[in-house]
């Protein structure tokens, strides 16, 4: 207890010893914290968030997902928007929420949320052009196909001689013909539809939901120089007892030769 005593002793008187040496360490750490942090631009952040509703049932469409539609957002950014700002998306509950940060003034961070909502608009609307241009495609090969498919089938019906309504062969083929005509029409309907909607890009709708705001996102310079000055403190200890351990040490050489 009593050297655990004397140990602490001699390192407070080593702190106090040094104090200088410690005091000059934090100041040295809180003025560069600090003019670093005092020249460093406010940064802010701009949100705002939609619902986007899809409109792909009864078209032969599968939904997209919400990694596809952030994609579609975030490969290409507004032609206006200022170069210092930074547009990300992510889903959030059912929602698409569109965020815009940087080191840009609030009064630009709002003029710039205000080009996301038509942008957003182009961005989904070439999304839902391409997935219904697609499927359009998709949808016309069936088509043909389902047509070479009857045609081959009416040939079979007009190859039996000779003509017999009642015989078995020629009303299973009838059928079937019937049929295809019944899955054609069905198809059709589809890509009218499909047409209907590519013309009025509606396969995709966003609503802004809440309001868009804007938040001070940092620098947070309190703490950057708190921290410094916590960093400067504890290496400033450690110098002062480098220096006192050379010091001493001198001293014990010194000693070792007059000796």
């Amino acid at each position: 207890m009593d050297d655990y005593e004397v140990d602490l002793i001699d390192y407070l008187r080593v702190i106090w010893w040094g104090k200088w040496i410690i005091i000059a360490c934090f100041v040295v750490a809180v003025a560069v914290s600090a003019a670093i942090m005092w020249t460093r631009p406010n940064e802010y952040e701009g949100a705002i968030t939609y619902r986007i509703s899809q409109f792909s049932q009864g078209l032969g469409i599968s939904a997209l997902d919400e990694q596809e539609i952030i994609n579609a957002i975030t490969e290409s950014r507004p032609s206006s928007l200022d170069a210092q700002l930074s547009l990300q998306a992510k889903a959030e509950n059912e929602r698409i929420k569109i965020t815009i940060a940087g080191s840009a003034s609030p009064s630009t961070l709002w003029d710039s949320l205000a080009l996301v909502t038509p942008f957003v608009e182009d961005q989904l609307q070439a999304l839902g052009a391409d997935v219904i241009s697609q499927a359009m495609r998709n949808m016309q090969i069936a088509i043909s196909q389902l047509d070479r498919q009857k045609e081959l089938l009416t040939q079979r019906m007009n190859d039996i001689s000779p003509y017999n309504p009642d015989d078995p062969l020629f009303a299973a083929l009838a059928q079937k013909v019937a049929n295809l005509e019944a899955v054609l029409a069905q198809e059709q309907s589809q890509l009218e539809m499909l047409r209907d909607t590519s013309s009025n890009n509606d396969l995709l709708v966003i609503k802004a939901v809440g309001i868009p705001s804007i938040a001070k996102i940092g620098p947070n310079r309190k703490i950057s120089i708190a921290v410094a000055g916590v960093l400067g403190l504890f290496v400033g200890v450690l110098l002062a007892f480098f220096v006192h351990y050379l010091i001493s040490a001198r001293k014990r050489e010194a000693t070792h030769k007059k000796v």
